[in-house]
């Protein structure tokens, strides 16, 4: 099976400027299981992308690993891996903007004191938009 995504692995060792057999003798694994891993042929256990994590300082590392799961990857954040502080900074600002945008409308619903299936509808929904903004540094 091939992992999409899977040149995590191999990013993470090349931003470390690691070879191939230095990692796997650190991880206690073959050169092969290493080269498997980083063209996608084989995923690591957790075990060992936690102590890959460890040797290449790469804490986003075990985060994209599990969102390589189908399961996982459907209910966790997706981490804003790669961007920079003001780049997510700038991003949380037009998030928030357009959750203020829904704020009127809510407001509304409440006062009129009609809270009846059709506005429970509408308030999940918006809670829904708002409820979409992870972000991970």
């Amino acid at each position: 099976m091939y992992y999409e995504s899977s040149n995590i692995y191999q990013k993470a060792r090349e931003a470390t400027g690691m070879t191939q057999e230095a990692v796997a003798e650190l991880l206690e694994v073959s050169v092969e299981s290493v080269r498997a891993y980083e063209s996608g042929i084989r995923k690591p256990k957790n075990k060992t992308v936690d102590q890959m994590a460890v040797i290449f300082q790469a804490d986003w590392l075990p985060i994209q690993h599990l969102l390589l799961d189908d399961l996982a990857g459907k209910y966790l954040p997706k981490p804003m891996i790669g961007f920079t502080l003001s780049q997510a900074t700038l991003w949380f600002i037009k998030e928030l903007d357009e959750c203020l945008v829904l704020k009127p409308r809510l407001l509304e619903i409440a006062y009129s004191n009609m809270f009846g299936s059709e506005q429970m509808a509408e308030c999940v929904c918006q809670y829904k938009s708002v409820a979409n903004i992870n972000i991970f540094l």
